[in-house]
This record gives structure tokens, sequence and C-alpha cells, in this order.
């Protein structure tokens, strides 16, 4: 596997506190408080609430709590004093929310013109976090590779083929990080720079000493989890540090949710050519010079762009991952990773195309399988109310003319 190039190194000092909140939820916000149907804490989060479906007393007050601190924080609502916690949320859920001029201008953009109105909402927030503007340039600067470690034995060392001789290691104090260096170069297809490789040996001689009392006491499931959620917390800021990325692995994950929301970029586990996530652009984003606002957004490759020989565009997809040594069938959720990669497009437009295209055409037939397990952290490919496994894509024989 070829490597994608690292960017240079950026010294950006800003630190910032990416919130738990989902863009949709902020314009779920607005677009209540616009009509009237929210104006405290406690009005937001039933709000909140009723969009989920949940009806559980308290449940979500923390996220109504955050969406309002953002709404402030971007100055589109005036918000009184927060509950810190559960405790104190009873005696300040009246607290007042409301609108300022500002947010009623959004909200009634977002009556008229909801893309635009999510293009305001992206540039807003793009001004309000300066981690959030590191990774908008860094996904401008081009796609990049994130291993991330889900597997012991795939991503430590072969010899752990059970927890319980990765934890055996741990608690004797014998754990060594070759196996897991050499995987991380293999998943990046680069050697580690010095820095990196530093880095790395230090944080995870310093883990493997926190660690050693939970690898005697905890189930070995329970103590294989909060290993490798730590060690993420380890190697994914230090490889991803000459991105400008160098902060940690949730915030990254934060990151990646609102990149997808806002649908100007795509990271996926998915992709057969790549042993690692990879992080890429599906819009154009043109920033200022000084990088600190997005002046312009445009999504080149959408469902107008690619409707019109979609099943031409897929085909040379499958064709590519047959060259990668995939079988003639093929999983649906790796060639939607390998189209959207190819040509730049959220995982949407794909599904949507493939939902309009499915029966196939006078030129191709598609065959589909329906029952397969796919990776827990990609989204299915669903037809009606099924998910489909696999896809085989053939061309029909011509009759002679």
């Amino acid at each position: 596997m070829s490597a994608i190039p690292s960017g240079d190194p950026a010294a950006m000092p800003e630190t910032d506190s990416i919130p738990r909140i989902s863009a949709k939820d902020m314009m779920l916000s607005i677009q209540a408080m616009g009509r009237g149907q929210a104006s405290t804490l406690e009005e937001l989060r039933l709000k909140l609430n009723l969009s989920r479906g949940v009806t559980a007393r308290l449940a979500n007050y923390s996220v109504a709590r955050d969406v309002a601190a953002e709404l402030g924080r971007q100055g589109y609502a005036e918000v009184g004093a927060l509950p810190k916690d559960a405790k104190s949320y009873e005696s300040k859920m009246h607290t007042r929310i409301a609108l300022t001029e500002r947010g009623r201008d959004l909200a009634d953009l977002l009556r008229s013109d909801r893309a635009r109105a999510y293009e305001v909402l992206l540039r807003s927030f793009h001004a309000s976090h300066p981690y959030f503007r590191r990774f908008v340039a860094a996904v401008k600067d081009g796609a990049f590779l994130t291993p991330i470690i889900s597997s012991i034995e795939e991503h430590l060392s072969p010899r752990y083929k059970s927890t319980r001789l990765f934890a055996e290691d741990i608690e004797r104090g014998t754990f060594e990080p070759e196996g897991l260096l050499t995987s991380v170069s293999g998943r990046l297809g680069r050697p580690l720079t010095s820095a990196e490789e530093d880095e790395i040996r230090t944080g995870v001689a310093l883990l493997a000493q926190q660690i050693r009392t939970a690898a005697t006491t905890e189930s070995f499931p329970e103590f294989s989890r909060k290993a490798l959620s730590r060690l993420n917390e380890v190697v994914v800021p230090a490889v991803l540090r000459s991105h400008g990325l160098g902060f940690d692995y949730n915030t990254l994950r934060r990151l990646w949710t609102m990149g997808r929301e806002f649908q100007i970029c795509w990271a996926t586990s998915a992709h057969p050519r790549f042993d690692a996530w990879v992080t890429f652009e599906t819009a154009t984003l043109v920033l200022s010079t000084d990088g600190r606002a997005i002046e312009g957004v445009r999504f080149e490759n959408g469902l107008a762009t690619l409707r019109d020989g979609f099943l031409d565009r897929v085909h040379r997809v499958y064709l590519q991952m047959r060259e990668l040594g995939r079988p003639s069938v093929v999983l649906a959720w790796e060639l939607r990773a390998s189209f959207c990669f190819e040509h730049r497009c959220s995982p949407g437009v794909f599904d949507r195309l493939f939902a309009e295209h499915y029966n196939g055409s006078d030129v191709y037939e598609i065959a589909k399988d329906f029952p397969r397990n796919k990776p827990l952290h990609e989204d299915p490919l669903v037809l009606g109310d099924r998910q489909i496994g696999l896809i085989r894509i053939t061309k029909k024989q011509q009759e002679a003319s």
C-alpha cells in the first residue's frame, strides 16, 4: 500500500473543547425557539427528546445544556446560568434562552433555505473553534490515514491470541511496543519519524504502568476495551501531529462526525486499499488567507453531477476493487467507500443513487446478497427495510447487431 503524504508540521498553540452535540440539534433548537416552542432550558430539553422519541425524566439534560452553551458561544442566543451536572439541573431548568438578532436571522434562513442555513452554521462553527479550523485545514490539505487500534492481536502483536496474554504481559511489566510500532508504520504505509516513535514509546510505557493493576482486577473483555481506547489516545495524536491534529482521539472522533454532518468530509475504515481509517474531503472549501474564515463552499460531486453515468462509475470502481484482489462479490460498504473516495462525494450520495439504480440497467446486472454482518462503525447500505451485504456487478452480454 502506498502512503498518503503527510503535511508539514504546524505549530498552533490554540486549545479547544468540541461540544458533544450535533449540527442537527443546534438547528432543531434554533427552529424551536424561532417558533416560540422553547424559551427555557427544560423546554429545549423536551423538544430535543421529542425528536429522539425519549421521555425519561431528565434524559439528555447535558445535551440541552451543551446546545444552549454553544448557541450562546456562537452568538445565536442569550443564555442564563447553566447547570454543571444532573444534581444542579433541577434548580436551573427554567434558565431563560432567547434568540439574538443573529439567531433570528438563522431561524428565518432555516425556513427558506435549509442548505444555506447549514453553510452559515458551518462558517460560524469554523470561526468559533480552533480545533475545527485545524481539522478543516488538514482535510483540505489532502487525504490522511489514522491507524485506529481496534484489535489486540492484529494491531499490537500476533503473539496475543487472547486478551489474557496481553494482560499478563502488562501485569509482569514485560509488554514491548515493537509490534505496535511495526503495525502502525505498516498501516500508514510509511516509516514512523523518530519523533513519532519516541512519543509512542514514552506514552505506551506510561500507560503500561497506569493500567498494571487493572490487568489483574478487571475482566479481560473490560480490560481490553479500556486498554485499546487508551492506546488510541497515545498513538493517534502522535501520528497526526504533523497534520496539526495532535489533540486527543475523542475530539478527532467528534470532528469526524461533525465533518460528515456538514458533508464536507468523510472518515471511513472500509476502503479496501487502506488498513487504516482514511479521511478525505467531500466538498471544496475556500478559506481566507489566514485560514480563519470559510469564504466559500462548493459541493461539486452531488446527486446531479454523479447521477448521469452512475452505473458506469460504479462498475469502474468495482473493477478497481477486483484488481486489489477482492473476489467477484464485494462488500457493499467497501464498494461505497471506494466510490466516494474516488469521486470525493459523501456516502449519502452513493446510497441515494444506488437506491435509484439497484435493479441494474440494459448494460449492467447487479446481484445482491442481504444477510451479512457489517462493522459496527460503518453505516449499512439499505434498500427499503433490508441491509445489503454483498454486491456483484457484471456487464450483460450484448446481442450481436
